[in-house]
C-alpha cells in the first residue's frame, strides 16, 4: 500500500475499513459491516418499533436486506461510520415501504378477476336497484352512442 492509500491514522477503524471497501478491499468490507452489525440491528428495532407487533420482518431480516441492497451500490464510498449508518438507515425505510407495498398489494384483488354470469345473476336478485340503475345507465348511454350500449348489453 503507497502513502496515497494509506488511511489517515485520524480516522477510526470502521472509517478505514470503509474507505478500503471503496477500494475494492472485501476483507475491509466485511469487518466494516461486522463492527457495525451491532448498530444497524439497533437502528432497524427502533425503526420497527413503529410497525404492526404482528410485522413479518424482524430486526435481523431488515439489516440482512439493506445489507444486500447497500452491497449492490459498488460505486458507493462512505465518508464515515455514521455515513454509513445513516446511508443504511435510510435504505432500511425503503426497504420497510417496499415490504409494505408488496403486502397491500397482495390484499388487493385481480384487476383481470372475472365474474361469471351465475355470481352476477345471484347479485341482482339480491340487488335490484343496481339492475334498474344498470339499464338507466344503459338507456343514457344508447342515446350517445348505440353501438357501444349494445356490445355492454350483450
Amino acid at each position: 500500500m503507497d502513502a496515497k492509500e494509506a488511511p489517515d491514522e485520524s480516522q477510526g477503524t470502521v472509517t478505514k475499513h470503509l474507505n478500503l471497501a471503496a477500494k475494492g478491499d472485501k476483507l475491509a468490507e466485511e469487518q466494516a459491516v461486522d463492527a457495525l452489525y451491532a448498530d444497524l440491528k439497533k437502528r432497524a428495532g427502533v425503526l420497527l418499533r413503529g410497525e404492526h407487533r404482528r410485522h413479518t420482518l424482524s430486526p435481523t431480516d431488515l439489516v440482512d436486506e439493506a445489507y444486500i441492497r447497500l452491497a449492490g451500490e459498488r460505486k458507493a464510498s462512505w465518508n464515515s461510520r455514521g455515513h454509513y449508518l445513516a446511508v443504511a438507515a435510510k435504505v432500511m425505510r425503503h426497504v420497510l415501504v417496499d415490504h409494505a407495498r408488496a403486502k397491500h398489494a397482495a390484499k388487493r384483488p385481480d384487476r383481470r378477476q372475472r365474474v361469471e354470469l351465475d355470481s352476477a345473476v345471484a347479485a341482482a336478485v339480491q340487488h335490484p336497484e343496481f339492475v334498474i340503475a344498470i339499464d338507466q345507465a344503459l338507456g343514457r348511454l344508447e342515446k350517445k352512442d348505440a353501438r357501444i350500449s349494445q356490445v355492454i348489453e350483450f
